[in-house]
Order: structure tokens, then sequence, then C-alpha cells
């Protein structure tokens, strides 16, 4: 692949990269066609996140080639909140939360973590604990029983 004088290309994570010309910065991300939950995250910015009412990195570009989609986010300065200014996490989830509030819908939802549809947020936290593939984020995870609200990841990731 060829880029335009300028222009640098240097890979970031699998599948995510870090394009550069001068001091404008972008992710771009390589989706391939079956990665439901990247196809997801695109539709999200594409919808929910078009009027920028959430503090997140706009979408600037996606496009389906053969296989897949690329998808080009501009990127932001800054540090993730679980290394750095954590004291602003309570309003980044105050936020999230609102974010989230606005986009509520009957269902039907998406696990990312049993990569199951289902028909709405009850019926998958309802879901037997020993059915669902649980992520170890920070090395420890639990199930609460709290009014059936799982303290690991369940629906989005968050």
């Amino acid at each position: 692949m060829s880029l335009r004088p300028g222009f640098r290309l240097t890979p970031a994570q699998e599948n995510v990269y870090l394009l550069t010309n001068g001091d404008r910065s972008y992710h771009v991300k390589w989706i391939p066609a079956g990665d439901k939950p990247g196809q997801n995250e695109v539709s999200i910015n594409q919808t929910c996140l078009r009027d920028g009412s959430a503090p997140a990195p706009r979408l600037m570009f996606a496009a389906e080639t053969n296989g897949g989609l690329v998808a080009v986010w501009e990127k932001l300065d800054g540090t993730d909140l679980r290394t750095a200014n954590r004291q602003a996490l309570p309003e980044a989830f105050r936020v999230l939360g609102r974010f989230h509030l606005a986009q509520r819908c009957g269902g039907p939802i998406h696990s990312n973590i049993t990569e199951k549809d289902y028909a709405t947020i009850g019926v998958e936290v309802g879901t037997p604990p020993n059915s669902l593939r649980i992520r170890r984020e920070s090395g420890t995870c639990s199930r609460s029983g709290r009014k059936g609200i799982d303290d690991f990841r369940l629906t989005s990731g968050d």
C-alpha cells in the first residue's frame, strides 16, 4: 500500500493503525466482515454518536471493502482514565450512563461476552452464570447478585 507524501501509517494494535500527517493524527481500523462487535461499533458511531453527544472520538470515515470495513476515527490527545486522572472517572461514568439511557431500547441486544443475541437485558442477566464466558479485565470477576446486575461487563463492554 502506498500513502500520499507526508502521511505515515504505523501499527498500534491488531488491526489498528495510527495515521499521521504533520500535527494531525487518526486511528485507522480494519474490521473483517464477520466481526459483529466491530461492525456494531461503526454502526453506533454512524447513528447514536453522530451528533457529538458523547465525549468520544468522532468517526471521520468508514468504507466497505473486499472482506470488511475500513474505519477512521480522530485521535484525541489524552490518557486512559484507568491510568491517569482517575478522579474524573465518576463524571465519565455519569456521561456514559446518560448516553446509555438515551439509547435504551426494548431489545434485542447483543452480548460481546457470550456472542449471542437476547430478547432483553433481563433475559441476558437471567442467563445462568456457568453459561457465560467471563473475561477477566482486572484480574478479578464476581457476580454480585444484587438486583440481578453483574459486576463484570455484560452488554456493552463499558
